[in-house]
């Protein structure tokens, strides 16, 4: 779906602290920003068919810096690859145990 990939952006770069990145985003806000963005979709899927979309969307958003930062080897690991790792790892784990995501 074209609009998970704009959500996964916001909710992906959006960590639970300031660091590493200049803005947050809580679990509760994420929450509330996917049932309102879900709410304003002219044409809406099933929503746990949504929120799977998101979810995958998620990853790829984190695969797309991970891999960024090992094509380069100039590049130290740092704080921003470990947060898209450890979140990439949580991600896969929810896709490997299939839609038993909590809604």
């Amino acid at each position: 779906m074209p609009y998970s990939l704009d959500i996964a952006r916001l909710i992906v770069h959006g960590s639970e602290d300031f660091f590493p990145f200049p803005f947050y985003m809580t679990d509760e806000y994420r929450q509330i920003f996917l049932k309102e963005v879900y709410n304003k979709l002219l044409y809406k899927p099933d929503y746990k068919q949504f929120i799977w979309d998101v979810t995958l969307s998620c990853l790829n958003e984190c695969i797309e810096f991970i891999e960024s930062e090992l094509n380069d080897n100039s590049r130290e690991r740092d704080e921003m690859f470990n947060y898209y790792y450890k979140n990439a790892h949580i991600l896969s784990d929810i896709i490997l145990r299939g839609k038993e995501i909590k809604y």
